[in-house]
């Protein structure tokens, strides 16, 4: 049981996600969502065509995330003029799978 006898959250991710509070030998789930590992392994094959989860994880640790990823740079170029964020990097990641809008990106 935590310090402050308010108990603690699990979270725990399998094909969706659910959130537990527990307090001393008692549960209750607090929630969830849909957005777990089925979802990943989901748009990997579609994405991708792998068949499993080694696969896809070999496939994201070899690949480049910025040829799919829109970063700051993309958006202000890579001199960063009008960036009115300044204490952004250029690399900072600005929009997940943001360069797949264009149909031309995505049929490299």
């Amino acid at each position: 049981v935590s310090p402050n006898n308010k108990g603690f959250i699990v979270v725990n991710i399998g094909s969706g996600v659910s959130f537990l509070h527990i307090k001393g030998d008692t549960y209750e789930r607090i929630g969830g969502s849909s957005l777990g590992g089925s979802t990943f392994l989901g748009l990997c094959a579609l994405l991708t065509g792998c068949d499993n989860f080694d696969e896809a994880i070999d496939l994201a640790a070899n690949g480049d995330s910025a040829k799919v990823d829109m970063l700051v740079k993309d958006i202000y170029g890579e001199d960063m003029k009008g960036n009115l964020f300044g204490t952004l990097r250029p690399t900072t990641l600005a929009a997940s799978f943001g360069k797949m809008l264009r149909k031309e990106r995505r049929l490299k």
